[in-house]
């Protein structure tokens, strides 16, 4: 009887730990994180990332996978936790896709080809755009040490958000254009015409486009337009001359900039 006691009283023993341990792990899955919380996993991502940037390495695709690692170590988990914040846990997904994107980067191009560097300027714009954001909504911040760092990237952020915002815009401005033909009396020519009106507050210059001009057969021609000039509240005329029965056109951006 005795032996049957301590027997129980063993198996009492291993369970209570056993039962605490998976306690614990489901409190540990449970956990639901703050604003302040996540802030915390981010900045230790870029801290860990920071860090390896001073040793000063030779650019290669094993240091630039190394840089997403040493921030993906704490970053990537945040993909698997409770936000209280739901759209700082879309913002936060958010960010680790990019990273992951940034990787596909080293994996698809020659490194350092012009490929490469288009698409990881990409990634970095996209990654220091969410990264002014959680600065500016969410409290962001890394030791002082690493200050000046930061503020780079922000500013970075800052300059891709805006150009985001103006490709955008030129993009809804001219999505909807409709050209009508003007027929030329002395031949099978038509000068095709569409006026635009930019409803935004920016202002813009350079504007060159293609324009895909499709006959009834689907056969494509491609014609161009462009825009010196074009500030807000403005309606411009966009022209061109072709002895195609056009049905169907399409607009796309080929250069612009923004006025100062």
């Amino acid at each position: 009887m005795k032996s049957l006691r301590k027997i129980v009283a063993v198996s009492l023993g291993l369970l209570i730990p056993m039962t605490m341990a998976a306690c614990g792990s489901e409190a540990a899955e449970d956990k639901v994180y703050s604003d302040q919380e996540v802030m915390k996993v981010v900045s230790k991502g870029l801290e860990s990332r920071f860090a390896l940037a001073e040793q000063g390495n030779e650019a290669s695709r094993e240091y630039y996978q190394a840089l997403i690692d040493a921030e993906y170590s704490h970053t990537g988990s945040l993909k698997n936790v409770q936000f209280e914040n739901g759209k700082l846990q879309e913002k936060t997904i958010s960010y680790v896709n990019v990273l992951d994107d940034s990787r596909d980067v080293l994996d698809e191009y020659a490194f350092n080809s012009l490929d490469f560097s288009t698409a990881w300027t990409e990634a970095y714009d996209s990654r220091t755009a969410i990264i002014k954001e959680f600065v500016e909504d969410y409290g962001l911040t890394v030791s002082n040490g690493y200050q000046s760092t930061l503020n780079e990237l922000v500013a970075n952020g800052t300059a891709a958000a805006k150009s985001k915002h103006a490709e955008e815009t030129l993009e809804s401005l001219l999505s909807n254009v409709e050209f009508s033909c003007t027929p030329d009396e002395w031949s099978d020519y038509c000068t095709y015409e569409a006026v635009v009106e930019n409803t935004s507050e920016l202002s813009y210059k350079d504007i060159t486009l293609s324009v895909s001009a499709y006959d009834s057969d689907g056969i494509k021609t491609e014609e161009y337009a462009g825009i010196t000039t074009w500030a807000p509240g403005e309606k411009v005329k966009l022209t061109f001359w072709t002895d195609v029965d056009v049905q169907k056109t399409d607009i796309s951006i080929s250069y612009y900039s923004v006025a100062d």
